[in-house]
């Protein structure tokens, strides 16, 4: 009985000390990668892709480590955001489960110059490969009227700027 007790006790700490370690080191990777969150991941499907990138080391115990030692945390939610997020070499597995339950996401850039008519500011946005077009063929009048503001002039509407945005957003 004594050696049984022993044996799980013995069983316990090395299952504790690996998803300790699953948790807090970061995986083989030496490379800054772009990770993409599909929409529709479940957090087993995201953390095994994470381990494929080999940006952390045990998905399935950094799973069990989730599960059973952060309940109740925000790192305990099982939904990641969807979006494509910059994971750094040496960056700690609970650090980037944060920044996908968090949804810090890798933004895009895009800058509007002064001066800018519509129709260059359109095309300029017509040729971002991370915006998904959908107002293609779509006269200046009937964007307006979708924006809510239908007989308004589109010409100087639009502030000169730059604006992040998420990759895939619609224009």
């Amino acid at each position: 009985m004594l050696l049984f007790v022993v044996l799980v006790a013995a069983g316990a700490l090395w299952a504790w000390m690996r998803m300790q370690q699953a948790a807090t080191v970061p995986g083989a990777s030496t490379t800054v990668q772009r990770f993409e969150v599909a929409p529709g991941s479940s957090l087993r499907a995201v953390l095994r892709a994470l381990e494929r990138q080999q940006l952390i080391s045990d998905a399935r115990m950094l799973e069990l480590y989730l599960r059973c030692c952060k309940r109740g945390t925000a790192q305990s939610a099982t939904h990641v955001k969807v979006g494509r997020y910059r994971i750094v070499p040496g960056q700690p597995p609970l650090e980037i489960v944060r920044q996908l339950i968090e949804g810090k996401v890798l933004l895009e850039r895009v800058t509007i110059p002064e001066g800018w008519s519509f129709a260059q500011m359109r095309a300029l946005l017509a040729r971002q490969p991370e915006l998904k077009q959908t107002l293609q063929g779509s006269t200046d009048a009937q964007i307006m009227e979708l924006l809510g503001v239908p007989g308004v002039f589109a010409e100087g509407r639009f502030a000169p700027d730059t604006y992040s945005y998420s990759p895939g957003v619609t224009t």
